[in-house]
């Protein structure tokens, strides 16, 4: 009889023990995601070629005559520090130079003739990313190393991640007041003259802040870079001239 006992027992102390480890292990938090999954987002990509046809960006009337850029991008690199919300660091580097990668994963290709500078760059480099300055350029943008004070031309060629850490996308828009909300939190008072461009935006779209060269509207100091856009199938960025607002 007592061996019956002990044999009911120890089948219970056998089966409740990895139980109870069971129960006390720690649970993993939860990944916070993002509201639009990619599968909602590709069904209405119709309504946003539909939305683009109907308010396309009117650039004929743009004077290059008078297109400036701003003298602090090639003199005085150090004013930049002030925008820390526009800074950004270098991920990784190719071993030719040929492209960095920054902290929320977006992956930028390096010109030619830049490459050799760029292969000196280290992981951590301080960097900020601005339009360029050349009008006929094939390359769209300048980074700005900090670290190094050096000035190199580059076209972004990957997103960031769709969910990373350091990735930022619009969680609101503010249509009526020109005015677009990130998840981190903050802010953006877009210029009155890139409105037509703000309103085809939409919520969860991504964007990259960089630092107005002077393009436009010199009173805003940031620009607020749509890489989202590219899901009109046209494989262009979009930038508006933006101003923080916590």
């Amino acid at each position: 009889m007592k061996n019956w006992i002990f044999i009911v027992i120890s089948s219970a102390l056998a089966v409740s023990g990895p139980i109870a480890a069971e129960e006390r292990q720690p649970k993993t938090a939860e990944t916070e995601c993002r509201s639009l999954s990619l599968a909602k987002r590709g069904k209405i990509k119709e309504k946003w070629m539909q939305m683009n046809q109907e308010n396309p960006v009117d650039l004929s009337k743009l004077d290059v005559n008078n297109f400036k850029i701003n003298q602090a991008v090639s003199s005085d690199l150090k004013v930049y520090a002030l925008y820390s919300e526009a800074s950004h660091w270098v991920g990784n580097v190719g071993i030719l130079g040929d492209w960095v990668s920054f902290e929320d994963g977006s992956k930028w290709q390096i010109s030619f003739s830049d490459q050799f500078e760029v292969s000196y760059w280290w992981k951590g480099d301080i960097v900020y990313v601005t339009q360029s300055d050349k009008l006929l350029s094939i390359y769209d943008y300048m980074i700005i190393n900090e670290s190094r004070g050096t000035v190199i031309y580059a076209n972004r060629v990957s997103k960031p991640y769709y969910n990373g850490a350091y990735t930022r996308y619009i969680v609101a828009i503010d249509r009526f007041s020109d005015r677009i909300l990130l998840n981190d939190g903050t802010w953006w008072n877009v210029a009155w003259i890139d409105d037509t461009i703000m309103q085809r935006w939409m919520e969860n779209d991504t964007v990259i802040i960089g630092i107005n060269s002077g393009w436009d509207c010199l009173t805003y100091p940031f620009i607020v870079i749509n890489v989202g856009i590219d899901a009109y199938d046209l494989g262009l960025d979009e930038w508006v001239a933006a101003q923080l607002s916590y």
